[in-house]
């Protein structure tokens, strides 16, 4: 169960790297939270920062201990993530949607980010499955000044201010139920979950690849979790990884 024991600390550099240093001395439980105050090096995706003002939003990581998934079907976990984030915030408004792979949009505007890291081991019939999975997550709560960054708050949307405790509960039973969905294999419904509200799903946009700008629509998700976009130019499908696409579209 998530959110067994959650520890909060006024201070980190990063949620994700003080759980990785717990998993490495062997101190920390399946399921245990991690709550920090203030994030001085808050981790984005493949290297980018999170920046998030002090003791005004949420900034975690939960550690998930032998997720029973291989290493074939892991982006069902990003899947769940992201949607249990989703569930949380729609509780709120209605204008959320999820941007592949794991960013949560209001009105195009980022409001959430996640980061999951995890540890493969590799099984006797030389399958490979998680190990350990460390999801980090930071939600823009009462945060109402981001700069340059195209963000926007709960209390931006609401115009109020809202107590993080209070809300750290609420997301923990979220993420607790798409959890069950995951350790049941309801993958079908996982997916079709996030596809019903996945920014941009079927809709005419333009992206980049490279150098080269095209008309295309997002078509689906592959089994390794790959976007797949059919070309409206070339009329050609094709799948992407991770930052081999870029999205045009204001966000």
């Amino acid at each position: 169960m998530i959110g067994r024991k959650i520890s909060y600390k006024d201070t980190l550099n990063s949620t994700n790297n003080y759980v990785a240093n717990l998993v490495l001395d062997n101190k920390i439980e399946h399921g245990t939270v991690i709550l920090a105050g203030s994030q001085v090096e808050g981790k984005g995706q493949r290297g980018a920062t999170w920046d998030s003002e002090a003791f005004k939003n949420i900034s975690l990581s939960v550690f998930l201990h032998h997720v029973n998934l291989s290493v074939n079907n892991s982006f069902f976990l990003t899947q769940a993530i992201s949607l249990a984030v989703f569930d949380f915030l729609s509780e709120f408004d209605s204008n959320f949607k999820i941007k592949w792979p794991n960013d949560i949009l209001w009105k195009n505007s980022k409001i959430a980010g996640i980061l999951i890291e995890t540890q493969i081991e590799k099984g006797k019939f030389n399958d490979f499955s998680i190990k350990n999975s460390i999801i980090g997550i930071g939600i823009n709560i009462n945060q109402e000044k981001f700069g340059d960054y195209n963000a926007i708050s709960l209390k931006s949307i609401l115009s109020k201010e809202l107590n993080i405790e209070e809300l750290v509960l609420k997301l923990i039973q979220k993420l607790n139920v798409r959890f069950n969905e995951l350790e049941t294999f309801q993958f079908e419904k996982i997916k079709q979950d996030y596809l019903t509200n996945l920014w941009l799903f079927e809709k005419e946009s333009t992206f980049k690849e490279e150098e080269n700008v095209f008309k295309g629509k997002i078509t689906g998700i592959d089994e390794i979790g790959r976007l797949v976009l059919q070309n409206l130019d070339s009329k050609g499908v094709k799948a992407y990884q991770n930052k081999e696409i870029v999205f045009l579209e204001r966000m």
